[in-house]
């Protein structure tokens, strides 16, 4: 089973309750695992957890928390990107890419792409829909940690390994 790290940002406490409670009764209705609300801001990444964590510790430190628009709900067949939110274009996300794009550059990442990721499955589009159709979506997303999380094939093996709040390496 192939496992490397992903580097994520994670909702504040109250959206993350929210989006907590919303992927949950989506996965348990669809029947595939439920996982924690995230945006990925680089993935594959294949290095050593130390030099990660110090990583992610001068990120943060270089961050406040911040507030994305969300642009709209989207669903592609790919079962990585079954259903999510797409986010407007922030600065925030941005430097923060910008930043471990400096750091990892070599290491191999998916297509930059900011969002939340409600579903991953293969799930058809009927039954996609009838399981989404009332679902109530925000028009904005609130951001107060970054994160380091190992990652298999197998959501339900993803461990979240090291975090910081944006702003402050030591909370």
């Amino acid at each position: 089973m192939d496992e490397y790290y992903s580097l994520w940002v994670l909702p504040e406490k109250k959206s993350r309750r929210e989006f907590r409670s919303l992927i949950g009764n989506i996965s348990k209705k669809l029947k595939v695992p439920s996982f924690e609300p995230h945006c990925v801001i680089y993935s594959n990444i294949k290095l050593e957890s130390k030099g990660l964590k110090d990583l992610v510790t001068f990120i943060a430190e270089k961050h406040d928390n911040f507030i994305v628009d969300v642009n709209k709900i989207k669903s592609e067949k790919n079962q990585w990107r079954r259903l999510y939110l797409e986010f407007k274009k922030s600065k925030q996300l941005e430097s923060i890419y910008d930043m471990a794009k400096k750091y990892l550059v070599n290491n191999r990442r998916t297509a930059y792409k900011p969002h939340l990721s409600l579903l991953y499955g293969e799930i058809g589009d009927k039954i996609l829909h009838k399981a989404t159709k009332n679902i109530n979506i925000p028009t904005k997303l609130s951001f107060s940690r970054l994160a380091l999380v190992k990652i298999t094939n197998r959501i339900q093996d993803w461990d979240l390994v090291f975090e910081r709040h944006l702003g402050d390496s030591h909370r």
